[in-house]
């Protein structure tokens, strides 16, 4: 399976699909068809671009995040870069506002536990780059 990315083109637009990130170019690259992860290396490797223009579109890299595999409490997918509204199941007044990230020290995305965060119900209200 390939993972499930999100970044904005160069029109301001969000696009979905498989990501590749090429150290030459300013832009990533987010491709719409389903492809192999071999694929993804090898275009990844010798020539991006030859995918037909139909296939790609080009990304702003600072823009760009995966899908944690969460969904928030109206069934909407939750991407790195998001902000949250987590609200308290088991205590009165308690809330707050997260921007989900990847914690590297524990590899998971925060604000999530690997407990499935049974006390919180999560909403999605806009992102980094809205």
């Amino acid at each position: 399976m390939i993972p499930d990315y999100r970044g904005r083109d160069l029109d301001g637009n969000w696009v979905f699909g498989s990501y590749v990130d090429i150290s030459n170019l300013p832009y990533g690259i987010i491709i719409y068809r389903d492809i192999s992860v071999s694929d993804v290396n090898t275009y990844k490797d010798e020539d991006p671009l030859s995918l037909g223009e139909s296939d790609f579109t080009l990304v702003e890299r600072k823009t760009v995040g995966l899908f944690t595999g969460r969904f928030d409490k109206n069934g909407k997918k939750i991407y790195e870069g998001d902000i949250l509204r987590c609200v308290s199941r088991t205590k009165i007044n308690v809330e707050f506002t997260q921007i989900v990230i990847w914690d590297p020290n524990n590899s998971r995305f925060d604000p999530f536990s690997e407990e499935g965060d049974e006390d919180f119900d999560y909403f999605v209200t806009e992102t980094l780059y809205d």
